[in-house]
């Protein structure tokens, strides 16, 4: 089984709530659980962008702009997780909700 993370953000109390039920079916299937990675939220994610470095070329094309650059900076530090471990990695939302095992050939 590949290692795996499950992004949460550990003051979102629903996060937290629903973050444990995913590791729990995650548990039941896989005998294994995936590691906790606190993600970024919308409220912190500016701060982070500006730290960053990155440069956005079409702000109007987002939706909901910090949630998803927030989700940006969660992912980016996972990849760079991965990169830093040198091998592959599964990558989970806090929702994330499997039903039978993943084909690890993905």
């Amino acid at each position: 089984m590949l290692d795996s993370y499950i992004i949460y953000l550990p003051k979102s109390k629903k996060s937290v709530s629903i973050t444990n039920k995913s590791i729990q079916r995650f548990k039941k299937i896989y005998g294994t659980s995936p590691i906790k990675w606190e993600g970024v939220d919308r409220y912190d994610v500016w701060q982070k962008y500006i730290d960053s470095g990155f440069k956005l070329k079409h702000r109007k094309r987002f939706t909901n702009i910090d949630a998803e650059i927030a989700t940006f900076f969660s992912h980016l530090s996972l990849w760079k997780k991965c990169v830093e471990l040198n091998k592959n990695i599964l990558i989970l939302e806090h929702d994330a909700w499997v039903d039978k095992k993943i084909d690890e050939n993905l």
